[in-house]
């Protein structure tokens, strides 16, 4: 929850093409249900979807702030194969066999991330960092400590390596 704003859904308008967004502002007295509709200029089945996501974040922060990046990217690919020619049922089906194909990544600890090419590469540290700003704790949440310090006891042995045994310290 950001400026005062809580975002209740998000939606689409394909004809002119733009982003939708009902959310209650909580500045006011009683907190009214509004709409605010973010137009995707020059906006066609070629365009990137990412930097019109990038564009919307930067010209509606206060409105997206709480919307993930996944959701929006998502949401603008609606648009853009709707552009297309398909239908809302054919758009996200597609949607849903790219996310399942991999488009929307997942984080595995074992996946070598040296291995993917760019874009992958992007995506991948794109959901890190929405997970990150999920959970993180900011000063003004609730919970918030200063400094927090956790020893972490190892539940197996400690596995020993060769490359800092303290026989080869005398070289330096």
């Amino acid at each position: 929850m950001n400026d005062g704003i809580r975002v209740k859904k998000c939606g689409v308008r394909f004809k002119p093409a733009a982003v939708i967004v009902y959310y209650e502002d909580l500045e006011q007295s009683h907190a009214k249900l509004r709409e605010r509709v973010m137009p995707l200029r020059n906006f066609d089945r070629n365009s990137d979807v990412r930097e019109n996501v990038d564009y919307l974040n930067s010209r509606h922060r206060k409105y997206l702030s709480d919307v993930p990046r996944s959701q929006l990217e998502r949401l603008v690919r609606l648009i853009q194969l709707n552009d297309e020619g398909l239908d809302v049922r054919e758009s996200l089906a597609r949607i849903k066999q790219e996310v399942a194909e991999g488009g929307r990544p997942s984080l595995g600890s074992d996946e070598d991330l040296n291995k993917l090419d760019d874009e992958s590469l992007q995506r991948k540290k794109d959901l890190m960092n929405e997970t990150f700003e999920v959970n993180r704790k900011k000063p003004s949440d609730e919970g918030f400590e200063y400094d927090v310090r956790v020893d972490f006891e190892g539940t197996g042995a400690i596995e020993t390596s060769g490359w800092d045994s303290d026989k080869d310290d005398s070289i330096f």
